[in-house]
């Protein structure tokens, strides 16, 4: 019985045997085949299964793809058209195997190296990444193909190791550009950026054109920090180039607002739904935003494609979402733009990540937190649960008293718990966290001090109302204070520099005390940088004062007890100066008198030196308290303004002689 091959249709000879030929993936079956034609499709199968495994294996290995799954189309056409120049350069041959079996014996003028390159890698797609083109969903993978990719022959390209310019024909598509030199075949080939335009500029120069791909390199290992560049005489050939481009960065254009807003939505509907489990009783167009904010942040920890910093990016998701959905809560604080919602999050607001935490009853772990005003949330990693606490009102205690604290050499800091808002120093409870950068635990501790400073000044505002109705109270703040003075005398309540510095050794670590004695006023922090000598004494007996009155009057803020000491001790200076001034020289002055008749009296006085500072300092003291300067302005602004009339009279202060420097001042610094 003839049997004739199923392919080709010849017969096969008595004396020859049938082959048989099966492979699933391909949707091949044959059961008799001539020898010529098993040979050639065992050898176009082989070539088919090399190409798809050298893929796959550069997908892998260069392209950091977790599996092949994972791997786009885009990327995949692109490796396999360098693949199949570098493995197979003859391709389009129409004696290749894969030719004859996958594309056709007929070639013809009519199809072109690119229709051939098409099918070749339509047949590798579905022998080794099916999954990848169905999870593409074409339409048609053929006009895909003929839409994104372009195939230019004779065209000149910057890819040659030893000239200038070489000819070359170029394949580009979404994810790269390969160059085969027309001379030696040489493959070289050059990504695009994931995700991001791609950026060019077109020259002329000596009648040729070229395009400059500025975000486009070959690899380190073939040129060092080389763009890409493709000449031509042709304007056809680069308008074709750049049409194309455009179209890529359109439809990435697209593709990223499509992402955007799937994305703004989804994010939108997870804070809402949040916000309205927490709140249930109040209208979220009520909430304040510090609320709103730290939902947010939860939810963006939450979403991969969303990085914290979007917080800070004008035009982020994050802000795209508070302009959409929370502008009406932004606007009862009058923010109204982006860039001043963006203002108060870097300036009312602290995030905090890969930090070490403490909760009494749990093991330490590690957390994220993002810290408000009114509240904060925290994310205990290895517990995988949240710790939300909010106080609708401010001033609050949430972060207040905070603990500076040293364990085994690291510095740790400790607020209250949510049930917990007073501890001594050395107790366990609250919240601890410790880091060993030691940046984050400062950024930290100055942020809940910060916080804590509007806090303080309410409860000082409480208790100074309170001291101040009760006279044995008052008595002892001025016990603390009068000693200041038998000890020290008022020479370095007079001396602007001396006093000056000492103010500002007590209240510098205090943004409360600044805020308390300073923010207030118009005062200028101006020095006259003249030689010191009380300042160390001084502020250790202040803080020894501060600690006794601490004990005596029941109150456990070190800074409170501070801004009341510093307020009795402003009122004190004023009075019991003035008096001091009156007995030396007379109460002359009258307060209907202007700052430079006041300052023509002072000059004209014979009983005194007027050049020298502690005179000049008395003298400031007793026109405060005459009214000739204002009693509601710093002791420091009316020395400063009141300098100005002195300086226009031409004197100058001595603080080099005649000053007497009580004997306690020459004693040693550690006796008290």
């Amino acid at each position: 019985m003839k049997v004739s091959c199923e392919r080709c249709g010849r017969e096969i000879g008595f004396f020859s045997r049938a082959h048989s030929f099966e492979n699933t993936k391909l949707n091949i079956e044959y059961h008799n085949l001539c020898a010529k034609c098993s040979s050639l499709l065992t050898d176009a199968v082989s070539q088919l299964t090399s190409l798809t495994q050298t893929i796959r294996t550069t997908l892998l290995k260069d392209y950091q793809f977790s599996n092949i799954d994972s791997a786009d189309l885009d990327t995949i056409i692109f490796v396999s058209i360098k693949t199949i120049l570098e493995k197979n350069p003859h391709f389009s041959d129409r004696k290749d195997p894969l030719i004859q079996i996958f594309v056709g014996e007929t070639v013809d003028e009519y199809n072109s190296e690119k229709m051939i390159l098409s099918k070749i890698i339509k047949k590798i797609l579905d022998y080794g990444f099916s999954s990848n083109l169905e999870n593409a969903e074409l339409l048609s993978y053929s006009k895909y193909f003929n839409n994104t990719t372009l195939m230019l022959n004779q065209i000149q390209a910057n890819c040659s190791q030893s000239v200038p310019q070489v000819w070359t024909d170029l394949i580009l598509n979404k994810r790269g550009i390969v160059f085969r030199q027309t001379e030696n075949n040489n493959i070289i080939s050059a990504r695009f950026p994931n995700n991001e335009e791609i950026r060019y500029a077109l020259k002329r120069q000596d009648g040729l054109q070229s395009i400059q791909f500025l975000n486009i390199k070959y690899p380190s290992e073939i040129f060092q920090n080389k763009n890409v560049i493709v000449y031509g005489n042709n304007e056809n050939q680069l308008f074709q180039i750049t049409k194309l481009i455009d179209y890529f960065n359109k439809q990435l254009k697209e593709k990223e607002e499509q992402k955007h807003r799937l994305i703004l939505n989804q994010l939108g509907e997870r804070v809402r739904n949040d916000l309205r489990k927490i709140f249930q009783n109040s209208p979220i167009s009520t909430l304040h935003v510090d609320s709103v904010l730290l939902i947010l942040v939860k939810n963006i920890q939450s979403i991969s494609e969303i990085p914290i910093l979007d917080l800070y990016n004008p035009y982020g998701i994050a802000i795209d979402l508070l302009i959409r959905d929370y502008l009406t809560n932004f606007l009862t604080l009058g923010i109204r733009t982006r860039d001043e919602i963006v203002e108060y999050v870097q300036n009312q607001c602290l995030f905090i990540s890969n930090c070490n935490i403490k909760l009494p009853g749990l093991k330490t772990d590690r957390m994220w937190g993002f810290f408000s005003s009114r509240g904060y949330i925290i994310f205990l990693k290895k517990a995988n649960k949240y710790l939300f606490v909010f106080e609708n009102n401010y001033p609050n205690d949430i972060y207040y008293p905070v603990n500076n604290l040293i364990y085994r050499g690291e510095k740790y800091i400790q607020i209250p718990d949510n049930n917990q808002h007073v501890f001594e120093n050395r107790e366990s409870n609250g919240i601890i966290f410790y880091s060993s950068k030691i940046e984050i635990i400062d950024e930290m501790l100055t942020f809940f001090i910060k916080n804590n400073s509007d806090y303080q000044m309410d409860q000082y505002m409480a208790i100074r109302q309170k001291i101040y109705s009760d006279r044995d109270k008052i008595l002892e703040i001025k016990r603390v204070t009068d000693r200041l003075f038998s000890i020290f005398g008022y020479i370095p309540f007079c001396m602007y520099d001396e006093w000056f510095t000492i103010y500002q050794e007590i209240i510098k670590d205090s943004p409360f005390l600044k805020k308390l004695l300073i923010d207030h006023t118009n005062l200028s922090l101006d020095q006259f940088n003249h030689h010191t000598i009380y300042t160390n004494r001084i502020t250790h007996a202040f803080d020894k004062g501060a600690s006794d009155l601490m004990k005596t009057l029941k109150i456990n803020d070190a800074e409170i007890v501070k801004g009341l000491m510093l307020d009795y001790l402003e009122h004190s200076l004023i009075d019991i100066l003035s008096e001091e001034w009156i007995r030396i020289n007379g109460d002359d002055v009258d307060q209907n008198m202007s700052l430079e008749q006041a300052f023509e009296y002072y000059l004209g006085l014979s009983n005194i030196e007027p050049q020298k500072a502690y005179y000049f300092g008395l003298f400031v003291y007793y026109l405060i308290n005459k009214g000739v300067l204002p009693k509601d302005h710093h002791f420091f602004e009316n020395y400063q303004r009141a300098m100005s009339v002195f300086i226009r009279s031409q004197q100058s202060l001595n603080y080099d002689n005649g000053i007497e420097i009580p004997s306690e001042m020459l004693e040693n610094n550690n006796k008290e």
